[in-house]
Protein backbone atom coordinates (compact mmCIF):
# COMPACT_ATOMS: atom_id res chain seq x y z
CA UNK A 1 0.00 0.00 0.00
CA UNK A 2 2.77 2.44 1.00
CA UNK A 3 4.74 1.46 -2.10
CA UNK A 4 1.74 2.18 -4.33
CA UNK A 5 1.14 5.53 -2.61
CA UNK A 6 4.79 6.49 -3.10
CA UNK A 7 4.63 5.52 -6.77
CA UNK A 8 1.45 7.55 -7.34
CA UNK A 9 2.95 10.57 -5.54
CA UNK A 10 6.10 10.30 -7.69
CA UNK A 11 3.99 10.12 -10.84
CA UNK A 12 2.07 13.23 -9.78
CA UNK A 13 5.32 15.10 -9.14
CA UNK A 14 6.66 14.01 -12.52
CA UNK A 15 3.52 15.25 -14.26
CA UNK A 16 3.88 18.60 -12.48
CA UNK A 17 7.50 18.84 -13.63
CA UNK A 18 6.46 18.01 -17.20
CA UNK A 19 3.76 20.70 -17.07
CA UNK A 20 6.32 23.25 -15.84
CA UNK A 21 8.78 22.08 -18.49
CA UNK A 22 6.24 22.70 -21.25
CA UNK A 23 5.21 26.02 -19.73
CA UNK A 24 8.83 27.18 -19.62
CA UNK A 25 9.32 25.99 -23.23
CA UNK A 26 6.43 28.24 -24.31
CA UNK A 27 8.51 31.31 -23.35
CA UNK A 28 10.04 31.08 -26.85
CA UNK A 29 6.76 32.08 -28.47
CA UNK A 30 5.04 34.42 -26.02
CA UNK A 31 5.84 38.12 -26.24
CA UNK A 32 6.82 39.33 -22.71
CA UNK A 33 4.80 42.49 -23.35
CA UNK A 34 1.69 40.30 -23.17
CA UNK A 35 2.64 37.83 -20.41
CA UNK A 36 5.94 38.90 -18.87
CA UNK A 37 6.19 36.27 -16.12
CA UNK A 38 6.35 33.45 -18.69
CA UNK A 39 9.83 34.74 -19.57
CA UNK A 40 10.99 34.15 -15.99
CA UNK A 41 9.68 30.59 -16.05
CA UNK A 42 11.52 30.16 -19.35
CA UNK A 43 14.78 30.84 -17.52
CA UNK A 44 14.13 27.71 -15.45
CA UNK A 45 13.82 25.45 -18.52
CA UNK A 46 17.23 23.78 -17.89
CA UNK A 47 16.19 23.00 -14.30
CA UNK A 48 12.88 21.39 -15.32
CA UNK A 49 14.72 19.51 -18.07
CA UNK A 50 17.15 18.10 -15.51
CA UNK A 51 14.35 17.12 -13.12
CA UNK A 52 12.51 15.32 -15.90
CA UNK A 53 15.72 13.47 -16.78
CA UNK A 54 16.11 12.37 -13.16
CA UNK A 55 12.52 11.10 -13.17
CA UNK A 56 13.33 9.10 -16.33
CA UNK A 57 16.19 7.40 -14.49
CA UNK A 58 13.94 6.81 -11.46
CA UNK A 59 11.20 5.17 -13.55
CA UNK A 60 13.76 3.06 -15.38
CA UNK A 61 14.68 1.47 -12.06
CA UNK A 62 11.33 1.59 -10.24
CA UNK A 63 8.62 1.17 -12.91
CA UNK A 64 10.00 0.97 -16.50
CA UNK A 65 6.55 1.34 -18.04
CA UNK A 66 6.21 4.84 -16.55
CA UNK A 67 9.30 6.11 -18.36
CA UNK A 68 6.87 6.95 -21.17
CA UNK A 69 5.84 10.10 -19.25
CA UNK A 70 9.25 11.85 -19.14
CA UNK A 71 9.86 10.69 -22.74
CA UNK A 72 6.64 12.42 -23.81
CA UNK A 73 7.82 15.53 -21.96
CA UNK A 74 11.13 15.48 -23.86
CA UNK A 75 9.37 14.89 -27.19
CA UNK A 76 6.97 17.82 -26.75
CA UNK A 77 9.80 20.31 -26.20
CA UNK A 78 12.42 18.70 -28.44
CA UNK A 79 12.72 21.88 -30.51
CA UNK A 80 13.72 23.86 -27.41
CA UNK A 81 16.14 21.17 -26.26
CA UNK A 82 17.91 21.39 -29.63
CA UNK A 83 18.48 25.14 -29.15
CA UNK A 84 19.95 24.56 -25.70
CA UNK A 85 22.33 21.66 -26.31
CA UNK A 86 24.64 20.95 -29.24
CA UNK A 87 26.71 17.88 -30.05
CA UNK A 88 28.29 19.06 -33.27
CA UNK A 89 31.99 19.14 -33.99
CA UNK A 90 34.43 21.37 -35.82
CA UNK A 91 34.49 20.82 -39.57
CA UNK A 92 37.28 18.31 -40.26
CA UNK A 93 38.45 20.13 -43.37
CA UNK A 94 38.57 23.92 -43.03
CA UNK A 95 39.47 25.86 -46.22
CA UNK A 96 42.30 28.35 -46.09
CA UNK A 97 40.18 31.31 -47.14
CA UNK A 98 37.90 31.55 -44.11
CA UNK A 99 37.00 34.47 -41.84
CA UNK A 100 37.18 34.49 -38.06
CA UNK A 101 34.79 36.58 -36.00
CA UNK A 102 34.65 37.22 -32.27
CA UNK A 103 31.93 38.75 -30.09
CA UNK A 104 32.93 39.88 -26.62
CA UNK A 105 31.28 41.85 -23.83
CA UNK A 106 34.42 43.27 -22.20
CA UNK A 107 32.68 45.10 -19.34
CA UNK A 108 34.51 48.36 -20.08
CA UNK A 109 37.88 46.52 -19.96
CA UNK A 110 37.53 46.27 -16.18
CA UNK A 111 37.66 50.07 -15.95
CA UNK A 112 36.76 50.14 -12.25
CA UNK A 113 38.81 47.05 -11.33
CA UNK A 114 35.78 44.83 -10.58
CA UNK A 115 38.02 41.76 -10.90
CA UNK A 116 40.43 43.09 -8.25
CA UNK A 117 43.22 42.38 -10.70
CA UNK A 118 45.05 45.26 -12.37
CA UNK A 119 46.25 42.89 -15.11
CA UNK A 120 42.73 42.18 -16.40
CA UNK A 121 42.77 44.84 -19.12
CA UNK A 122 46.13 43.61 -20.35
CA UNK A 123 44.85 40.02 -20.26
CA UNK A 124 41.85 40.96 -22.43
CA UNK A 125 44.14 42.56 -25.02
CA UNK A 126 46.43 39.51 -24.97
CA UNK A 127 43.42 37.23 -25.53
CA UNK A 128 42.34 39.37 -28.49
CA UNK A 129 45.83 39.13 -30.00
CA UNK A 130 46.00 35.37 -29.44
CA UNK A 131 42.67 34.71 -31.15
CA UNK A 132 43.55 37.11 -33.99
CA UNK A 133 39.98 37.36 -35.32
CA UNK A 134 39.37 39.18 -38.60
CA UNK A 135 36.28 40.93 -37.22
CA UNK A 136 35.48 41.67 -33.56
CA UNK A 137 32.27 43.06 -32.10
CA UNK A 138 32.51 44.48 -28.58
CA UNK A 139 29.71 45.22 -26.15
CA UNK A 140 30.24 47.52 -23.14
CA UNK A 141 33.21 48.97 -25.00
CA UNK A 142 35.01 51.86 -23.31
CA UNK A 143 37.67 54.25 -24.57
CA UNK A 144 38.92 57.68 -23.56
CA UNK A 145 41.57 60.20 -24.51
CA UNK A 146 43.59 59.72 -21.33
CA UNK A 147 45.14 56.52 -19.96
CA UNK A 148 42.61 54.15 -21.53
CA UNK A 149 42.88 54.79 -25.27
CA UNK A 150 41.41 51.36 -26.02
CA UNK A 151 40.19 52.18 -29.53
CA UNK A 152 43.57 53.62 -30.54
CA UNK A 153 45.45 50.71 -28.96
CA UNK A 154 43.48 48.11 -30.92
CA UNK A 155 44.03 50.00 -34.17
CA UNK A 156 47.73 50.56 -33.53
CA UNK A 157 48.76 47.29 -31.89
CA UNK A 158 46.33 44.49 -32.77
CA UNK A 159 46.32 44.47 -36.56
CA UNK A 160 42.95 46.16 -37.08
CA UNK A 161 42.81 48.84 -39.75
CA UNK A 162 39.13 49.76 -39.48
CA UNK A 163 36.75 50.47 -36.63
CA UNK A 164 33.29 51.77 -35.87
CA UNK A 165 32.74 52.96 -32.30
CA UNK A 166 29.04 53.59 -31.73
CA UNK A 167 28.75 55.62 -28.56
CA UNK A 168 25.81 55.32 -26.19
CA UNK A 169 27.15 57.66 -23.53
CA UNK A 170 29.92 60.24 -23.27
CA UNK A 171 31.06 62.66 -20.64
CA UNK A 172 33.95 65.00 -19.92
CA UNK A 173 36.20 64.31 -16.92
CA UNK A 174 38.41 67.08 -15.60
CA UNK A 175 41.64 66.16 -13.83
CA UNK A 176 44.33 68.67 -12.89
CA UNK A 177 42.66 71.27 -15.11
CA UNK A 178 42.84 68.89 -18.07
CA UNK A 179 39.61 67.76 -19.75
CA UNK A 180 39.36 64.14 -20.91
CA UNK A 181 36.52 62.79 -23.06
CA UNK A 182 35.15 59.45 -21.84
CA UNK A 183 33.06 57.22 -24.13
CA UNK A 184 30.98 54.06 -23.68
CA UNK A 185 29.12 52.01 -26.28
CA UNK A 186 29.58 49.16 -28.74
CA UNK A 187 32.33 48.78 -31.30
CA UNK A 188 33.23 46.77 -34.39
CA UNK A 189 36.86 46.30 -35.45
CA UNK A 190 37.86 44.75 -38.75
CA UNK A 191 40.91 43.85 -40.81
CA UNK A 192 38.67 44.24 -43.85
CA UNK A 193 37.40 47.64 -45.02
CA UNK A 194 34.30 49.02 -43.30
CA UNK A 195 32.46 50.81 -46.10
CA UNK A 196 29.33 51.97 -44.28
CA UNK A 197 27.97 52.15 -40.74
CA UNK A 198 24.74 52.86 -38.92
CA UNK A 199 22.94 52.29 -35.65
CA UNK A 200 19.55 51.42 -34.25
CA UNK A 201 18.62 53.62 -31.31
CA UNK A 202 16.58 51.93 -28.61
CA UNK A 203 14.08 54.38 -27.08
CA UNK A 204 14.16 55.26 -23.37
CA UNK A 205 17.49 53.55 -22.65
CA UNK A 206 21.01 54.91 -22.35
CA UNK A 207 23.46 51.99 -22.31
CA UNK A 208 21.87 49.49 -24.71
CA UNK A 209 21.59 49.75 -28.48
CA UNK A 210 22.53 48.10 -31.79
CA UNK A 211 25.03 49.15 -34.45
CA UNK A 212 25.85 47.76 -37.87
CA UNK A 213 28.80 47.94 -40.23
CA UNK A 214 29.08 46.91 -43.87
CA UNK A 215 32.36 45.04 -44.20
CA UNK A 216 33.86 44.35 -47.62
CA UNK A 217 35.34 40.86 -47.43
CA UNK A 218 37.32 40.34 -50.61
CA UNK A 219 34.76 40.98 -53.37
CA UNK A 220 31.63 40.59 -51.24
CA UNK A 221 30.05 42.89 -48.67
CA UNK A 222 28.48 41.55 -45.48
CA UNK A 223 26.53 43.49 -42.87
CA UNK A 224 27.63 42.85 -39.29
CA UNK A 225 25.11 43.72 -36.58
CA UNK A 226 26.43 44.18 -33.06
CA UNK A 227 23.85 44.49 -30.32
CA UNK A 228 23.63 44.77 -26.58
CA UNK A 229 20.01 44.14 -25.63
CA UNK A 230 18.33 45.50 -22.53
CA UNK A 231 20.09 44.71 -19.27
CA UNK A 232 18.22 44.09 -16.02
CA UNK A 233 20.50 46.56 -14.20
CA UNK A 234 20.56 44.80 -10.85
CA UNK A 235 22.30 46.71 -8.08
CA UNK A 236 24.36 45.49 -5.12
CA UNK A 237 21.26 45.21 -2.93
CA UNK A 238 19.57 43.08 -5.59
CA UNK A 239 22.53 40.70 -5.83
CA UNK A 240 22.64 40.47 -2.03
CA UNK A 241 18.94 39.57 -2.00
CA UNK A 242 19.50 36.87 -4.65
CA UNK A 243 22.38 35.49 -2.58
CA UNK A 244 20.13 35.39 0.48
CA UNK A 245 17.54 33.41 -1.48
CA UNK A 246 20.21 30.99 -2.74
CA UNK A 247 21.37 30.42 0.84
CA UNK A 248 17.79 29.91 2.05
CA UNK A 249 17.98 33.05 4.14
CA UNK A 250 15.05 35.36 4.72
CA UNK A 251 14.82 38.37 2.45
CA UNK A 252 12.18 41.09 2.41
CA UNK A 253 9.27 41.02 -0.03
CA UNK A 254 10.16 44.61 -0.98
CA UNK A 255 13.53 43.45 -2.33
CA UNK A 256 11.94 40.60 -4.26
CA UNK A 257 9.31 42.92 -5.78
CA UNK A 258 12.04 45.38 -6.82
CA UNK A 259 13.98 42.62 -8.58
CA UNK A 260 10.85 41.32 -10.34
CA UNK A 261 9.98 44.85 -11.44
CA UNK A 262 13.42 45.27 -13.03
CA UNK A 263 13.13 41.87 -14.72
CA UNK A 264 9.70 42.77 -16.12
CA UNK A 265 10.98 46.07 -17.53
CA UNK A 266 14.00 44.38 -19.12
CA UNK A 267 11.99 41.63 -20.82
CA UNK A 268 9.36 43.98 -22.23
CA UNK A 269 11.99 46.43 -23.51
CA UNK A 270 13.96 43.61 -25.13
CA UNK A 271 10.84 42.56 -27.02
CA UNK A 272 10.59 46.08 -28.53
CA UNK A 273 14.31 46.18 -29.28
CA UNK A 274 14.14 42.85 -31.10
CA UNK A 275 11.43 44.21 -33.40
CA UNK A 276 13.59 47.22 -34.31
CA UNK A 277 16.53 44.95 -35.16
CA UNK A 278 14.32 42.59 -37.21
CA UNK A 279 12.99 45.53 -39.22
CA UNK A 280 16.50 46.74 -39.98
CA UNK A 281 17.73 43.27 -40.88
CA UNK A 282 14.86 42.82 -43.33
CA UNK A 283 16.03 45.96 -45.16
CA UNK A 284 19.68 44.89 -45.41
CA UNK A 285 20.97 44.60 -49.00
CA UNK A 286 23.76 42.26 -47.85
CA UNK A 287 24.09 38.87 -46.10
CA UNK A 288 23.83 39.32 -42.34
CA UNK A 289 25.87 38.36 -39.30
CA UNK A 290 24.23 39.20 -35.97
CA UNK A 291 26.39 39.11 -32.88
CA UNK A 292 26.15 40.39 -29.38
CA UNK A 293 25.03 40.12 -25.81
CA UNK A 294 21.30 39.35 -25.89
CA UNK A 295 20.98 39.29 -22.07
CA UNK A 296 18.69 36.34 -22.74
CA UNK A 297 19.10 32.60 -23.15
CA UNK A 298 18.00 30.43 -26.11
CA UNK A 299 14.69 29.57 -24.43
CA UNK A 300 13.41 33.10 -24.87
CA UNK A 301 11.29 35.24 -27.14
CA UNK A 302 14.27 37.47 -28.04
CA UNK A 303 16.46 34.61 -29.26
CA UNK A 304 13.62 32.87 -31.09
CA UNK A 305 12.73 36.01 -33.06
CA UNK A 306 16.30 37.02 -33.88
CA UNK A 307 17.39 33.52 -34.90
CA UNK A 308 14.56 33.05 -37.41
CA UNK A 309 16.05 31.98 -40.76
CA UNK A 310 19.54 32.30 -39.26
CA UNK A 311 22.28 29.81 -38.42
CA UNK A 312 23.42 29.72 -34.80
CA UNK A 313 27.19 29.13 -34.85
CA UNK A 314 27.01 27.25 -31.54
CA UNK A 315 24.33 24.88 -32.81
CA UNK A 316 26.26 24.40 -36.04
CA UNK A 317 29.67 23.67 -34.53
CA UNK A 318 29.46 23.94 -30.73
CA UNK A 319 29.35 21.24 -28.10
CA UNK A 320 27.47 20.86 -24.81
CA UNK A 321 25.44 23.70 -23.28
CA UNK A 322 27.92 26.44 -24.20
CA UNK A 323 27.40 28.81 -21.30
CA UNK A 324 28.84 32.29 -21.86
CA UNK A 325 27.84 34.05 -18.63
CA UNK A 326 30.93 33.99 -16.40
CA UNK A 327 29.04 34.14 -13.12
CA UNK A 328 26.97 31.99 -10.77
CA UNK A 329 24.69 31.09 -13.70
CA UNK A 330 27.55 30.17 -16.01
CA UNK A 331 25.42 27.57 -17.81
CA UNK A 332 23.44 30.42 -19.40
CA UNK A 333 24.29 31.07 -23.05
CA UNK A 334 23.47 34.76 -23.56
CA UNK A 335 26.13 35.75 -26.13
CA UNK A 336 25.44 34.75 -29.73
CA UNK A 337 26.83 34.59 -33.25
CA UNK A 338 24.02 34.22 -35.79
CA UNK A 339 24.58 33.94 -39.54
CA UNK A 340 22.38 34.21 -42.63
CA UNK A 341 21.99 31.07 -44.74
CA UNK A 342 24.63 32.45 -47.14
CA UNK A 343 27.38 31.44 -44.71
CA UNK A 344 28.97 28.12 -43.83
CA UNK A 345 30.19 27.68 -40.25
CA UNK A 346 33.39 25.67 -39.83
CA UNK A 347 34.27 26.16 -36.18
CA UNK A 348 32.91 27.61 -32.93
CA UNK A 349 34.32 28.06 -29.45
CA UNK A 350 33.96 30.06 -26.28
CA UNK A 351 37.11 31.02 -24.34
CA UNK A 352 36.53 30.23 -20.65
CA UNK A 353 38.63 33.00 -19.13
CA UNK A 354 37.00 35.22 -16.50
CA UNK A 355 38.37 38.60 -17.52
CA UNK A 356 34.81 39.91 -17.83
CA UNK A 357 31.42 38.66 -16.69
CA UNK A 358 31.05 37.23 -20.22
CA UNK A 359 33.14 34.73 -22.13
CA UNK A 360 34.04 35.69 -25.72
CA UNK A 361 32.45 33.60 -28.49
CA UNK A 362 34.35 32.91 -31.70
CA UNK A 363 33.41 31.33 -35.04
CA UNK A 364 35.22 30.58 -38.28
CA UNK A 365 33.05 30.88 -41.37
CA UNK A 366 33.01 31.19 -45.14
CA UNK A 367 30.66 32.87 -47.59
CA UNK A 368 28.78 30.38 -49.79
CA UNK A 369 27.37 32.89 -52.29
Amino acid sequence: MIRKLLRNSSLMLNLIVIALLLLSASACYINPEKIWWIAIIGMAFPLFLLLNFLFAIFWLMAKPLFIIFPIIGFALCWGQIKTLISFDETEKSIPEKTIKIMSYNVKSFDLYNWTKNKETRRNIFNLIKEENADIISFQEFYSDEGDFKNEKYLLDSSGYKYSSFSKTYSKVYTKKKKSINLHWGTAIFSKYPIVNTGKIVFPDVMSNHCQWADVKVNEQTVRVYNTHLQSIHLGYEDYNAIEEIEQNQKTSSVKIKRILSKVKIAYTKRADQVELIKTSMAESPYPIILCGDFNDQPISYSYTKLSENMKDAFLERGNGIGGTFANSFNFFRIDFLLFAKNFKIYDYKSVKKKYSDHYPVIATFGIIN
